[in-house]
């Protein structure tokens, strides 16, 4: 599930960042608000892994559907602030206006990261799988030795 995560986020990033090149008079209001609307998703995507035994939000669609969301607005309020600071300041600022947009990213990211880490700090130690696990190990017959893949209770199941 984590890796479908990933690629919905990074598909919808994406689309998010190819949106933001259409143009349209984006106001510095409707800037903020949106960026602050994306605060609103955090909540239903912690509720989607908490309690860690039987979350709030259990249907696997509800991740999905959150983390799309939030690809789409990473794309859009990413871009659009890159795109459209640099023709709001005087031309000799330009160059440290981009500077100091990528400083303030790379520390946005940095914090969400940081954030990322408490939150999953608060939400206990992960619950692992009780199906048991697979061991590959090898088993040497007569003829040579030959994988053999055995059930975490040691049932031989292929070899």
């Amino acid at each position: 599930m984590p890796v479908v995560l990933m690629a919905i986020f990074n598909a919808s990033d994406f689309i998010g960042k190819v949106l933001a090149s259409i143009p349209y008079e984006w106001s510095r209001t409707q800037l903020v608000s949106f960026s602050a609307l994306r605060f609103l998703l955090i909540p239903p995507l912690v509720l989607c892994a908490a309690p860690r035994s039987d979350p709030l939000l259990s249907w696997e669609g509800w991740p999905m559907l959150f983390s799309l969301l939030l690809g789409l607005s990473n794309g859009l309020v990413g871009s659009l602030p890159m795109i459209l600071a640099p023709n709001k300041v005087a031309d000799q600022n330009r160059e440290l206006c981009g500077n100091v947009m990528t400083i303030s990213y790379s520390l946005g990211l940095t914090t969400g990261s940081l954030l990322a880490y408490g939150l999953d700090a608060l939400l206990g130690p992960p619950v692992y799988s009780t199906c048991g696990t697979l061991n590959i190990t090898d088993l040497c017959l007569t003829d040579g030795c030959q994988p053999l893949l055995l059930a975490g209770n040691g049932t031989r199941l292929l070899g």
